[in-house]
């Protein structure tokens, strides 16, 4: 959901960005939002941003993580965590240099994206192509090699999932790693930012909190101030149909006590200078914020708008195509039908989906989504 605030937020982010675009992909990306503000049922030919899952595989098995649902439910429904899966690298390839002179912006995540078989290779390609990009990562995966070749390239963020302030809780949350090797190797990464004098790759952390951490954010935010981490991103966690999220576990349940531990983290990062953000739509007023209401509810609010239909393509391993996160269906496959046929063509779930926004209907394969019925989302 774009507001004030989020852009206030991610400044610092846009401010490292914008020095790695060119004409072409500033006016590509400026023609996607007039599409979006006048809503045109078609839009770029070349989307502006990329958002690619590389891989199911991850070497942590995480507590929350859909690689951990206790049965097959539509969470997840279009990747199978049991058998894992990862981008095939040769068309990726020709996918990035088909619209590299387009695409503002790549996200690489997964799983766990460090984890696929040629990152290098394809941190090489998105640097020799120019390609902005960012990772979402764990960190365990951050040797130095590969921290040399991120520092002051076309890398210009790297958000890493911490969750606790605390090795026994991250330990306990996610399965397979430790917090300190983490941070020695983030301490590795701003060794090598300041060798060179670079403020690239800039980090982040994030954290998805139950009834279990929601008392380390402001120890977080401490290690966060200890290792040049600008800002923190902080949000609720839901019921993912693993056999670790009972409800007694989630903040829906415990208003009150994650209520007071954030009240102390907001205090916490003022004192430390940090970025705070805070993603609760269940400490929210409903009435007052259609956006934050339940996934049981959201159906019948009607939407605005969204700008992913517009700026980013969100592609899976297989290649198959999904508006955004809160998708449980594919969109179409790019590898089989081609980018321009899912993309724009007049029968396709992206035009069909922004019709039906510009009538305000919820489009069929948005339902669910928790962003329907919020400003600009």
């Amino acid at each position: 959901m774009i507001t004030f605030s989020f852009i206030l937020t991610r400044l610092h982010l846009l401010l490292a960005l914008l020095p790695l675009l060119t004409f072409r992909k500033v006016f590509n990306l400026l023609h996607a939002i007039a599409c979006f503000v006048f809503r045109s049922s078609r839009t770029v030919k070349h989307p502006s941003i990329l958002i690619l899952t590389l891989t199911t595989h991850c070497n942590y098995t995480c507590r929350m993580c859909l690689k951990s649902r206790k049965r097959k439910s539509s969470k997840g429904a279009l990747m199978d965590y049991q058998r894992p899966k990862e981008m095939d690298f040769g068309a990726l390839r020709d996918l990035l240099r088909e619209h590299a002179d387009y695409l503002a912006l790549v996200k690489l995540q997964g799983g766990e994206p460090l984890y696929h078989s040629n990152i290098v290779e394809l941190v090489d390609l998105l640097n020799e192509l120019k390609i902005p990009f960012d990772i979402l990562t764990n960190g365990s995966l951050l040797t130095e090699d590969l921290c040399r070749k991120l520092v002051n390239s076309y890398c210009f963020s790297i958000s890493i999932s911490l969750d606790a302030g605390r090795n026994e809780t991250y330990r306990y949350l996610r399965h397979g790693g430790e917090l300190p090797q983490v941070l020695s190797n983030i301490g590795r990464l701003n060794d090598i930012k300041s060798e060179r004098a670079s403020n690239r790759p800039i980090l982040n952390a994030s954290m998805c909190t139950f009834a279990e951490n929601i008392g380390e954010v402001s120890e977080l935010l401490e290690i966060c101030g200890q290792y040049r981490i600008p800002s923190l991103t902080v949000v609720e966690g839901h019921d993912y149909d693993t056999a670790f999220t009972k409800p007694h576990q989630l903040a829906r349940n415990n208003k009150e006590r994650f209520r007071e531990e954030l009240a102390r983290a907001r205090s916490t990062a003022r004192r430390l200078g940090i970025i705070l953000r805070l993603r609760f739509p269940c400490l929210a007023d409903d009435s007052e914020n259609p956006g934050n209401q339940s996934s049981e509810q959201v159906s019948i609010v009607p939407p605005r708008n969204c700008l992913n239909l517009y700026a980013s393509v969100w592609l899976l391993p297989d290649f198959n195509a999904m508006g955004c996160s809160c998708s449980t269906m594919s969109w179409g496959n790019i590898r089989e039908q081609g980018l321009q046929p899912v993309w724009n063509d007049p029968d396709g779930l992206y035009v069909r989906a922004r019709q039906d926004l510009r009538e305000r209907k919820v489009p069929v394969a948005c339902r669910g989504c928790i962003y329907s019925g919020g400003f600009l989302s």
